[in-house]
Order: structure tokens, then C-alpha cells, then sequence
């Protein structure tokens, strides 16, 4: 990775990186034909990332991070089921994905309150992903929304806080081959809480 100083408040920054994720002994546990036993084919899901983005702080208060990223990879580890398993979820390697998306957030404090906001578009394809002779290239990769949002406000006085968040999702598709979605929802979290000590404190 590196980093350059645009101005003592704003960097530029850039970031390459690479995983190799083997598969667990849950996702191994059973084979693709929907008998039990070890997958032997299975492989390592393998990927490369590259991220650009801009962060520092506007106005002497406000904290900013901008970012887009892309992540390529190879024989992704995609969950399926098999309609006479009752249920139970099986692996199997797909043979190219890409990931790429914009992230962005802003917060600041002003006296008791600190203040967050952030979101996050996904653009998760299929790139190249053969199931019995069927071509899922270009389709959306299950269960990641495209568009998401999450607000917070957090009030502290002492040792006592309160916090109210939510966090906002567009609808996702559920199967590799598109056929159905589910709907966008929105969730809202109220929180209070504070510290005390009991007991005589230590000199």
C-alpha cells in the first residue's frame, strides 16, 4: 500500500492486496452430488484486491473517507442446497467472480453527540461459473445488496450514553441464476447503556 499527503488534512492512498482462503472442514463436509463425506473437489478460493481512495477532514470537523475498490477471484466458495437434503447447504467452487463498489463515510463530533453516516454500492458479478452446462456469467452473486446505508447518532454525558442507529438494504437476489429476489428493508436500533465501579477503588 502507500499513502500521499495532498495537504496536512487530506491523503490520497492506494492499496493491493491478495488472499488465499482454503475451504473449512463445515464447507468440505459434504459432496456437491449431495452425498456425505469429504469433498475432494473443492478448491482454495483465491483473490487479488486493488482499492484507491481519499480521506481527511473538511471544514475542521468533519472526517471523510472515499474509497473504490475491485477484487478479482478465482473458484469463489458458493453455497447451493440440494432440493432432497432437507435443507442442509453444500459448497462448490465458481470459476470466476468480480467485486467491485464504492464506499463512502462521514462522521463528527459536536459536544456530547458523535455523529456517523455511511454507504456502500456493490457491483458483485458472475464472471465465469459453469452448473450443468448452465453459464451464470454476468449474473449477480446471491445475497449482496447494491445499495446500502447505516446512520448512527451517539449521545455520551459522563458514563452514561444513548444511540440510536439504522441501517437501510436494497433488495438481493437468492439464487445464483437471478430467478428470485428479496425485498430491501431498513432496521432502527436504540441502545443505552453506562459504566459504574463498585467497591473500594485501589490507591
Amino acid at each position: 500500500g502507500i499513502v500521499a499527503r495532498l495537504t496536512p488534512l487530506h491523503s490520497l492512498y492506494a492499496n493491493v492486496s491478495t488472499a488465499f482462503e482454503t475451504p473449512t472442514t463445515t464447507e468440505l463436509g459434504n459432496q456437491q452430488d449431495g452425498s456425505a463425506g469429504i469433498n475432494p473437489d473443492l478448491k482454495p478460493q483465491l483473490s487479488t484486491t486493488y482499492e484507491v481512495g481519499i480521506k481527511g477532514i473538511v471544514l475542521q470537523r468533519f472526517s471523510y473517507n472515499l474509497a473504490g475498490f475491485d477484487t478479482e477471484v478465482r473458484d469463489e466458495l458458493i453455497p447451493f442446497e440440494v432440493p432432497s437434503s432437507n435443507g442442509r447447504t453444500y459448497y462448490r467452487n465458481a470459476g470466476k467472480t468480480r467485486r467491485n463498489g464504492i464506499e463512502a463515510e462521514l462522521s463528527t463530533q459536536i459536544e456530547d453527540f458523535e455523529l456517523s453516516a455511511s454507504y456502500t454500492f456493490s457491483h458483485f458479478r458472475f464472471r465465469d461459473y459453469d452448473v450443468s452446462d448452465v453459464q451464470y456469467a454476468g449474473n449477480v452473486i446471491a445475497g449482496v445488496p447494491s445499495h446500502q446505508v447505516q446512520a448512527s447518532a451517539t449521545w455520551r454525558h459522563r458514563s452514561v450514553y444513548a444511540l440510536v442507529e439504522g441501517i437501510g438494504k436494497t433488495s438481493v437476489f437468492v439464487d445464483d441464476a437471478n430467478s428470485a429476489q428479496a425485498a430491501g428493508y431498513a432496521i432502527a436500533n436504540i441502545r443505552v447503556g453506562g459504566t459504574a465501579i463498585f467497591g473500594p477503588r485501589s490507591k
